[in-house]
């Protein structure tokens, strides 16, 4: 891509695949007063799966090659795709990589990491039906203006009126600490395993408001976030917290 690259002037890439993962998250819900709280996606990454090698081998030849636009699924079959359901935490190596497509993936869950790809300003995750929500630390990727996200996957979206998975229940304590950020999200503090505080929070990403998942070491940090984001609710989910959820 060309020094002229401008996130208004960049075609959404068509993907090869019709390749379209779902889960069975929402599956669960009945009527709308009797609705179900879904859990974390408790799946680990296979890291022995020949598709999970070539996604990390290009994300070190990128990491090498710094290129502009990094799709990193681009090419894969179908039955590849099924197999990737994370990305590496090397992602924070692509300091100019501006455009990252996930479009049409299975991944349920992105890394931490991913705030540090400092240039990134398009995220496209389209159609990428399994991923419910996105980590807190990417709100530091200050320059990311646009994005395409399927926002009726998304815990708390009205169109499914779905809650967000209770932090607190400890049907997701494996998942958390699977997901779990080592550092603060906000303070950037260490966090020692099992001594985080996971907490939810809906904010613009892109141009999408989207749920995101934090894990914090402290109450002042729950306190000093609040403060700086007063019109968003910080939360731990269960029944009751669509409400809390993106509106648009």
């Amino acid at each position: 891509m060309s020094e002229s690259f401008a996130p208004t002037s960049y075609d959404w890439p068509q993907t090869e695949t019709w390749f379209t993962p779902a889960c069975r998250c929402f599956e669960q819900y009945g009527a709308l007063t009797d609705r179900g709280v879904p859990l974390l996606h408790a799946e680990q990454q296979d890291t022995s799966c020949r598709a999970w090698s070539i996604v990390v081998e290009r994300v070190e030849r990128a990491a090498v090659e710094q290129p502009e636009v990094f799709e990193p699924l681009a090419g894969l079959t179908d039955c590849q795709r099924s197999e990737v359901v994370a990305l590496p935490a090397t992602i924070s190596r692509l300091k100019r990589v501006r455009v990252l497509s996930l479009c049409r993936s299975a991944v349920s869950s992105l890394p931490a990491a991913i705030g540090e790809m400092e240039s990134l300003e398009i995220l496209d995750i389209y159609q990428s039906y399994r991923l419910h929500y996105l980590p807190f630390e990417l709100t530091r990727c200050s320059l990311l203006k646009d994005s395409r996200i399927s926002t009726r996957a998304l815990f708390g979206n009205y169109k499914r009126i779905a809650p967000f998975p209770d932090l607190l229940d400890r049907s997701n304590s494996e998942s958390l600490r699977a997901l779990a950020p080592k550092d603060c999200s906000v303070c950037g503090s260490p966090v020692s395993e099992g001594s985080g505080l996971p907490r939810w929070i809906t904010r613009r990403v892109g141009t999408d408001f989207v749920p995101l998942l934090l894990v914090v070491c402290s109450s002042p940090c729950i306190d000093a976030l609040s403060r700086a984001v007063p019109d968003a609710r910080v939360h731990s989910g269960g029944t009751g917290s669509a409400e809390w959820g993106p509106r648009r």
